[in-house]
C-alpha cells in the first residue's frame, strides 16, 4: 500500500504527536516496570477502537475470521513491553501448556534466527492446533492493526494482505507514536522478532528489570543489526 499523500499527513503527524506525548507523560509520571509493561495495554486499546470503527463503516469489508490463520506465518514484530505482557500471560498457563510453548520457541529460535522479512514464513509458536492465537488478548500491534479484505490475497505471500487504508495509515501513527512514546521517556524502545524474544523473556526472569534500566535485552532484527 502507498503510504500518506500530502493531504493525509497533517491528520497522521498531528495522531502521531498524539499517541507520543499522552503515552511519554504517563510513563514518565508513573516510572515503575509494572507501569512500563501494561501501559502498552492503552495503546493496544486505542487500536482496537480504529478496528471496531472501520469494521463499522458502510461497505467495509473485512475477510479476517477465528481460524484463518495465513498472517500467522508472517514476521511478527513486537517491541519489548509487548513480549513483557505476553510472558506475564503465558505464566499464568498450567505448566503442560507452558512445557508445550517453551518447546515450540525453541524450535522456532532455531529456524527464525537471522531470517529477513521476505524470508520469514513459519507458523507462529502461539498459533494453537485449531489456527486460533493462544495469547490473543495480549498480541502485539502488528497482530492487532492487520485487517484483510481478502483471504486469497493473504495466502498469496508474495502478495500479501489487501488491507483498509484507514486503519492501515492511522494504526501506523498510532503504533509510531506509541514508539516514540517509549523512546522519549528513555525506555528502550526497538522492535524484535516475537518468537525469538518470548523465549528470552520466559527463561530469563530479570529481562524485564534489566529493559527498564535501558538495557537492549532481545536480539536486533536481522535486517537492522
Amino acid at each position: 500500500m502507498q503510504g500518506p499523500t500530502p493531504a493525509e499527513r497533517p491528520a497522521l503527524d498531528a495522531l502521531v504527536e498524539q499517541q507520543e506525548k499522552a503515552l511519554r507523560k504517563a510513563l514518565i509520571a508513573q516510572r515503575t516496570p509494572v507501569f512500563a509493561v501494561h501501559a502498552i495495554q492503552r495503546v493496544h486499546e486505542r487500536i482496537d477502537a480504529l478496528a471496531d470503527q472501520v469494521r463499522r463503516q458502510p461497505g467495509t469489508a473485512i475477510a479476517c475470521r477465528a481460524g484463518c490463520s495465513h498472517c500467522c506465518h508472517l514476521r511478527v514484530e513486537a517491541m519489548a513491553p509487548e513480549v513483557f505482557l505476553l510472558a506475564r500471560q503465558v505464566q499464568k498457563w498450567p505448566e503442560a501448556e507452558r512445557s508445550a510453548l517453551q518447546a515450540r520457541l525453541d524450535a522456532h529460535a532455531a529456524r527464525a534466527a537471522g531470517l529477513a522479512m521476505h524470508q520469514h514464513r513459519l507458523r507462529c509458536p502461539l498459533l494453537g492446533d485449531d489456527e486460533r492465537c493462544s495469547a490473543y488478548a495480549a498480541r502485539p500491534f502488528m497482530c492487532r492493526k492487520l485487517m484483510s479484505s481478502s483471504v486469497a490475497a493473504c495466502a498469496a505471500p508474495e502478495q500479501g494482505a489487501v488491507e483498509d487504508r484507514t486503519m492501515f495509515l492511522q494504526a501506523a501513527a498510532i503504533t509510531y507514536g506509541a514508539h516514540k512514546g517509549y523512546g522519549r521517556a528513555k525506555l528502550p524502545n526497538a522492535v524484535h522478532e516475537l518468537g525469538q524474544a518470548l523465549r528470552v523473556a520466559l527463561a530469563d526472569p530479570g529481562a524485564e528489570a534489566r529493559w527498564f534500566r535501558g538495557d537492549a535485552v532481545f536480539a536486533p532484527l536481522p535486517d537492522e543489526g
